[in-house]
Order: structure tokens, then C-alpha cells, then sequence
């Protein structure tokens, strides 16, 4: 039974090969969105939202900050921090990775009105070959050009 078991994991994996990067990343926006319906098409945005609909849509920042009169630096921090590193593909994933990243989105207001948005998180790139690339390429944030092999977006 183990010996079957054993056969079913290895045929989808076999002759897989590549390298899945994952970093930390930082991008700034000086004119943030606020998504307020994705389940139309397209989703609606709104510019310069306020204060309360920043709370109703994504609850309390974890902190706030009070830059000077009238403007505010809100904080949302995630719980736990991010896997980064690299996972190299020879048959079997083989991570080297650690939880070492963080996860934070920053929204300036002034005047009750986003200005800027800053987020950290992690960006991630690779590629990776197989046989059965096809079938496993739904957890991977890569495309496919070819039947065997998939690189970065």
C-alpha cells in the first residue's frame, strides 16, 4: 500500500525542476483606492476615501498616528510575519525559506481624506518545469507559455 501511495505522489512530480523566489517589497501610492464593491465588473474604486470608510471596510487599524493638525498616518499590521526565501524544485520542492518578512499597509489622511498609501509585503518570481505543469500551476502566481515549463507574471 505504501509502495502505491509512494507511486501516485512521484508521477506528478517527476522530471519537476525550477526556483520560486520570494522578497520583501515596498510600493507607494499617491493617489490610494479604496475598493468598496468587487463583486460588480468591473469592481468599484473610490478615490480619496474618508476615514470611516476606511474603518467599515477594513476594521481598525492596528495603530494611528497623529502627524500634525487635521492629518493621521493609519497602520494595519498583519499577526504573523511572511515566509520569505527561496524553494528550489529537483523532483520535490526543497524551501529554504523563513519567516522573516512583514505585512503592513500604511494610509496618510489629511483632512479626512487618504493621500498616500504605503504597503510591505513580499513580491515572489520563479520558474519551474514539468511534465504535469498544467494540472499544478493554480497554486503558482506564474503563467504558462508552453505546455512544459512557467515563469514570472
Amino acid at each position: 500500500m505504501c509502495r502505491i501511495l509512494a507511486l501516485l505522489l512521484a508521477v506528478p512530480l517527476g522530471g519537476c525542476v525550477g526556483l520560486v523566489a520570494i522578497w520583501e517589497t515596498n510600493d507607494k501610492d499617491d493617489a490610494p483606492r479604496l475598493l468598496m464593491d468587487s463583486s460588480k465588473h468591473p469592481a468599484i474604486w473610490k478615490s480619496r476615501a474618508s476615514t470611516s470608510e476606511y474603518r467599515e471596510k477594513n476594521g481598525a487599524p492596528t495603530r494611528v498616528e497623529r502627524i500634525s493638525e487635521g492629518e493621521e498616518l493609519w497602520v494595519y499590521e498583519k499577526d504573523m510575519n511572511q515566509w520569505c526565501g527561496a524553494t528550489v524544485w529537483l523532483v520535490v520542492p526543497i524551501p529554504f525559506m523563513l519567516p522573516l518578512c512583514d505585512e503592513e499597509t500604511e494610509i496618510r489622511f489629511v483632512a479626512d481624506q487618504a493621500v498616500e498609501q504605503t504597503y510591505s509585503g513580499t513580491d515572489s518570481t520563479g520558474f519551474v518545469c514539468s511534465p504535469l505543469l498544467r494540472l499544478a500551476n493554480s497554486g503558482l502566481h506564474m503563467h504558462s507559455d508552453d505546455l512544459f515549463c512557467s515563469g514570472p507574471d
